[in-house]
């Protein structure tokens, strides 16, 4: 629905697993991380992605075949709390696949937050353009409640793309008028002490 209205082409992207990422940046445009603008953003957002799920697999995986090599040779499982720590007696691949568990455990987390890191830089960006007075605390909720990510997107479907600039100078401009105007209600004559006039001719000082 969000590509349609911006008229982007192949929009069954949007339906494909990993590719969807890299979506919706193209639907979120320019992204800024701590004021800095971010390149790229969606397509390191998919390869993370991409990565952290192939390595939480064969993680996955490698902890199955370890458990069926020991079941198969009797041989005894020690978990600490630091985790599995595999027979010293392994040998040949099942020793390898060991190492491999061992350093997927370190590599998991990173690879999982830089997806996370992309993934709330895109989101600030899309919610930018179609939830501006919003998009802070939605892009914190997705932070926090990953699921949260389809349920924003969801919502937002509807709704018409925006300039987040424009808005951001309507506003600013908006402040500015509404502060002059209660200046001048406060202040009729001009007088630039502040304070007005009643119509018996007495000055009222101003709170100020």
């Amino acid at each position: 629905a969000m590509a349609k209205k911006k008229g982007l082409p192949n929009k069954a992207l949007a339906f494909i697993p990993f590719v969807n990422i890299w979506y919706i940046g193209k639907l979120a445009g320019e992204c800024y991380f701590f004021g800095q603008r971010m390149k790229k953003a969606s397509m390191y957002a998919m390869i993370a992605q991409i990565l952290s799920t192939g390595l939480c697999i064969l993680t996955i995986a490698s902890e199955q075949y370890l458990y069926a090599i020991h079941t198969v040779r009797n041989l005894p499982i020690l978990e600490t709390e630091y985790g599995i720590q595999w027979n010293n007696l392994l040998t040949g691949f099942a020793r390898t696949v060991a190492k491999f568990h061992d350093i997927s455990g370190y590599l998991l987390p990173i690879f999982q937050l830089f997806f996370e890191i992309f993934i709330v830089v895109l989101m600030m960006a899309l919610c930018k353009k179609y939830a501006p007075k919003n998009y802070m605390v939605l892009s914190i909720l997705v932070l926090f409640i990953p699921v949260a990510r389809f349920i924003v997107i969801f919502a937002l479907r509807n709704r018409q793309p925006i300039d987040y600039e424009a808005y951001m100078r309507a506003r600013h401009e908006a402040y500015i008028r509404s502060q002059q105007q209660y200046y001048n209600r406060q202040n009729p004559y001009g007088n630039p002490y502040g304070g007005q006039y009643n119509p018996y001719g007495q000055y009222t000082p101003s709170s100020r």
